[in-house]
C-alpha cells in the first residue's frame, strides 16, 4: 500500500479535500445539526458551533498520518460544503479497508455521494492500492447504495 493520506480529489462537479478550520460554520450548518443526517450515523448532532469545531481540529491532527484518510466534500459551482467521506476502519496487514460518508438532507437525491464515493474508491485501489474495500449500511435507511 501507498502512503499517500488525504489527497485532494476533483470530480465533474465536487472537490474533495482536507477539513481546514475555516469550515466549522458550513459543516455546522449543513449536516452536523441535521437531524435527517444523523440519524444513521454513529454519531449524534452537533449541539452547537464547539462540537463541530473540535471535531474538525481532531481531524486536521490526523492528516499527518499517511494512512488516515478524510475529505470534506464541496461543489465546485459555488464552494458549498455539502458532507464528508472517509476511511472508517483499516487493516493496513490485509490491505482492506471500509468507507464512510455523510451529507446534509439538503443535498441528497442529486448523485453526490455516488459521485464522491466513485472517486474515492478509484483513489483507494489505484493509487493508495488497497485489495478490497467495504462498504456498510443501515438496512432502514431508503436512500442506501447497493
Amino acid at each position: 500500500m501507498n502512503e499517500l493520506g488525504t489527497k485532494k480529489i476533483e470530480t465533474e462537479r465536487l472537490i474533495l479535500r482536507r477539513f481546514n478550520i475555516n469550515d466549522v460554520d458550513q459543516m455546522y450548518n449543513n449536516w452536523a445539526n441535521d437531524e435527517l443526517t444523523c440519524r444513521y450515523l454513529t454519531w449524534k448532532v452537533h449541539g452547537s458551533k464547539e462540537v463541530t469545531r473540535n471535531f474538525i481540529l481532531s481531524q486536521i491532527s490526523n492528516y499527518d498520518d499517511p494512512y488516515y484518510f478524510n475529505w470534506v466534500v464541496e461543489r465546485k459551482v459555488d464552494e458549498t460544503l455539502i458532507g464528508s467521506i472517509s476511511v472508517v476502519h483499516m487493516s493496513l496487514k490485509n490491505s482492506i479497508c471500509e468507507i464512510g460518508y455523510c451529507y446534509g438532507s439538503g443535498f441528497w437525491n442529486k448523485g453526490y455521494a455516488t459521485e464522491a464515493l466513485r472517486a474515492v474508491i478509484e483513489f483507494l485501489l489505484k493509487e493508495v492500492e488497497i485489495t478490497l474495500i467495504e462498504l456498510n449500511h443501515i438496512s432502514i435507511n431508503p436512500a442506501r447504495l447497493c
